[in-house]
């Protein structure tokens, strides 16, 4: 049997016994998602289920802590992350804005389905990789500098953008960057379906499709301002609180001097 078979079962073997607990002890509220009461935040709380695997690995030898770092890291991380999709898309998207009168049974199952999902994008993503770890790792970063960093830093250092212009900004950054990245590497990285050739003389203007974030962002900028200007400005407390991250309470004296 070879490597990678090995390594698929013991992986396929790990999950099953983490369905197999959570269908035992499934919980009947998406509070149960959440530690103290909420006050905790998902990725923290996967943090913390990282720093238990890491204490777990110390008692196993020196090989095994450095193999069962690497596994906790990543086990962390995609449970800070599913828990992090499934909260927003069933607590944030549904309950607050699409649905608010959904049901606490309604919206554990929207958290569940999300996170049957994002497990599904990810494996295939996994089984069909853009590329090496490095290009993946770039690739990702491309596509979150083209829709989230605009925003994050227009939500901070401008009291103008409102959510139309957000929303417009991330879209076109978002869309134009993987539209871009679909182009060369394949529609949905599904091999056989890219429409240009992957190398420097089929990139438009020599941008390589792993570093087209940059060109997203700024598009995402501009059509955020854009719109912003045309729309009428974001509520009185929204702009109180952009001045109150800038400038936070206590902070008067430091201000002044």
């Amino acid at each position: 049997m070879s490597q990678f078979a090995i390594n698929l079962i013991f992986v396929g073997l790990s999950f099953a016994l983490y369905f197999g607990i959570a269908i035992w002890a499934r919980a009947g509220s998406t509070k149960e998602f959440y530690v103290a009461g909420g006050g905790v935040h998902p990725v923290v709380n996967g943090m913390a289920t990282g720093a238990d695997w890491m204490s777990a690995a110390s008692f196993i030898s020196m090989a095994g802590i450095i193999a069962m770092g690497g596994y906790a890291a990543a086990l962390s991380t995609a449970a800070g992350l599913l828990l992090a999709i499934s909260s927003a898309i069933s607590h944030d998207l549904i309950k607050k804005t699409i649905k608010p009168d959904i049901s606490e049974k309604g919206e554990l199952m929207a958290a569940r389905a999300s996170m049957i999902v994002a497990i599904a994008v990810a494996t295939w993503l996994g089984m069909n990789p853009p590329g090496f770890a490095a290009q993946t790792v770039a690739l990702a970063f491309g596509i979150a500098a083209s829709s989230l960093f605009p925003v994050l830093m227009m939500g901070i250092f401008s009291k103008r953008i409102n959510s139309q212009g957000a929303i417009a900004g991330m879209l076109v950054g978002l869309v134009t960057t993987c539209v871009y990245i679909f182009l060369f590497k394949g529609w949905f990285f599904i091999p056989g379906t890219a429409m240009l050739a992957d190398d420097a003389s089929g990139w438009i203007m020599g941008i390589n499709p792993l570093g087209f974030g940059p060109i997203g962002a700024l598009l995402n900028f501009v059509v955020a301002f854009a719109v912003s200007a045309m729309t009428a400005p974001p509520p009185k407390d929204v702009q109180d609180l952009v001045e109150s991250v800038r400038y936070p309470k206590g902070a008067g004296a430091a201000i002044d001097h």
